[in-house]
């Protein structure tokens, strides 16, 4: 394990978790084992100091800028809901999160907020996530027109974020191939 870190999660006594996930961290902090053998690595994370940064973004950007926290893969392992409700009380308006699974728990949990689902949803995913107000990645045509089609049986406007592919290689249209998909997406009556 001598170039892995491991996540250790732990409790505090005070830390800020008002859902009580026993996972919640208290302070960002890595710990080199080589220098201290006593402790194993682990990640922690301060509720104070993440409301404080979100404060920061938020006073940096000005009140009428969208911030969208991004919480995919629990939290990056810290506890998704926990870190929602933070930045829930510090007022960021949206959230961000990879697969549609994540998003119906937060709206199972109360989370009115707009969420972002950054992967492109599976088929037996679109009405669910219709169903609870997700914002869909659309990454082909074939996609929008299989949203639509979900969203006209169900009788509700999908909400869509059409991803080009900038340069990574990894997921969404070629930019020159974009335009004609956010044109389509932007006329559909669903």
């Amino acid at each position: 394990m001598e170039n892995c870190l491991v996540l250790n999660l732990h409790k505090r006594r005070n830390n800020c978790n008002s859902l009580k996930m026993s996972e919640f961290l208290s302070i960002l902090e890595i710990m080199n084992p080589q220098k201290n053998t006593s402790a194993s690595p682990r990640a922690v994370v301060d509720c104070r100091a993440f409301r404080d940064n979100l404060s920061a973004v938020r006073a940096y950007v000005g009140p009428a800028v969208r911030i969208m926290a991004v919480i995919k893969a629990n939290g990056y392992g810290h506890g998704m809901l926990h870190l929602a409700a933070e930045a829930n009380a510090t007022g960021i308006g949206d959230f961000g999160v990879a697969r549609v699974h994540e998003g119906l728990e937060l709206r199972k949990a109360g989370f009115a907020q707009r969420i972002l689902v950054f992967e492109a949803a599976r088929s037996a995913d679109i009405r669910p996530a219709l169903e609870a107000g997700l914002t869909l990645t659309v990454v082909t045509p074939a996609l929008l027109e299989e949203i639509e089609s979900v969203a006209r049986a169900i009788g509700t406007k999908a909400t869509v974020h059409v991803k080009l592919d900038t340069g990574m290689g990894r997921l969404g249209l070629m930019p020159e191939q974009g335009s004609a998909l956010i044109e389509k997406a932007a006329s559909s009556r669903w």
